[in-house]
């Protein structure tokens, strides 16, 4: 059975870890509502369209259809014609851009046929040091599996390809580096190596943004280190400096006391046989029952009635240890009452029965 300062010193450390447990929460909560784009979801999907090579005189086709279950379908066939046949759609959002963090993951659920790499294009609206504006594509050549999977790129995975500068006759040094909140619209792109005139189908089911949290996590972590680990140094500090062990003093002690904690002390001391409370030691002592209570936790880190019968077992160990007198009395003595209160109470205070005790001590 578990004595009342274990009991509190268990509480004392569940109060002390509660902020680092709400710390973990808050950066958990941050990552779960992270901003998603859901192609399956009515209210939140985000308009697309199909492009394909006809648009530069290529012979290349493709379509889009809804599903319930597996997003959206895109499905294409490679015509011979433009040197490089594609087909791809887009994902545009209602607000005009997607406003992605920087330092973020790009999450996409798609399913595939068969394993290829499929191209992934974010469309980024950007600058040039000129002052001329352009769309410029931003890469990933996703290795996929067959079935359907969930993959997390870094942002910072994407890059602009070369072609790209050469067909504007701009170099990288022309323009600033890539951002990722001037992101336009998210494209996914026929794959790699596709055989021509084959039909092949890819369903979008999912686009997810996912904030980089790292430092939020490193933050949270040596918070609770920190915090966790003061409140440990003071639980030990505070629990030598306020375990509490009750001396027996005899009710005729002349000593005047000094502040208002030996007041309580001696008079608690000199009354606990008898039914003290709150109310009463306030009119004898002229103190306030807050003060009374806040001297008490102060000093023993208990409240006023486990303090009462700490100084109740205490002396009813003393008895117990120096005396022959039966429990019946003892209990009595020490302010208990009824033998049955004083097993109860003694047995919560001290992990053992006062015939427990009695039975290790051999009285001269």
């Amino acid at each position: 059975m578990k004595t009342i300062e274990e009991e509190n010193y268990k509480q004392r450390i569940l109060i002390g870890l509660a902020p680092a447990l709400i710390m973990c929460l808050v950066v958990g909560l941050i990552y779960l509502f992270a901003k998603t784009i859901s192609i399956v979801d009515d209210t939140q999907t985000a308009p697309f369209t199909i492009y394909t090579d006809q648009e530069l005189e290529g012979h290349s086709i493709a379509n889009t259809v809804k599903t319930k279950s597996e997003g959206i379908a895109f499905t294409y066939t490679l015509k011979q014609g433009y040197p490089y046949p594609y087909a791809g759609v887009c994902f545009t959002p209602k607000s005009g851009q997607f406003n992605f963090k920087q330092n973020s993951s790009f999450e996409i659920e798609i399913k595939t046929e068969a394993g290829r790499v499929v191209p992934v294009i974010l469309n980024e609206e950007v600058t040039s040091l000129s002052g001329k504006e352009f769309q410029r594509p931003v890469v990933y050549e996703l290795k996929t599996q067959a079935g359907q999977h969930t993959y997390s790129i870094p942002l910072q995975a994407f890059a602009v390809p070369s072609w790209w500068y050469k067909e504007k006759h701009f170099s990288e040094t022309d323009f600033p580096a890539f951002n990722a909140a001037h992101i336009k619209n998210i494209c996914v792109q026929n794959s790699l190596l596709a055989p021509l005139d084959q039909t092949e189908t890819i369903y979008v089911v999912q686009l997810k943004n996912t904030p980089d949290i790292s430092f939020l996590i490193w933050i949270g972590a040596i918070f609770s280190i920190c915090w966790s680990g003061g409140y440990a140094v003071y639980l030990i500090t505070k629990k030598k400096k306020t375990a509490v062990f009750i001396p027996y003093i005899p009710s005729s002690s002349d000593e005047v006391p000094k502040n208002d904690w030996e007041k309580i002390r001696n008079y608690i001391a000199a009354n606990y046989m008898h039914e003290i409370d709150m109310e009463g030691m306030e009119k004898e002592l002229g103190i306030a029952k807050h003060r009374l209570a806040q001297q008490i936790k102060e000093n023993t880190t208990l409240i006023f009635k486990q303090y009462l019968n700490q100084v109740k077992v205490a002396e009813a160990k003393r008895l117990l240890q120096e005396t022959n007198l039966p429990i019946g009395e003892i209990a009595d003595q020490a302010g208990f009452g009824h033998v049955s209160n004083f097993n109860r109470v003694f047995k919560q205070y001290t992990g053992e029965s006062p015939s427990d005790l009695r039975s290790k001590i051999t009285v001269k």
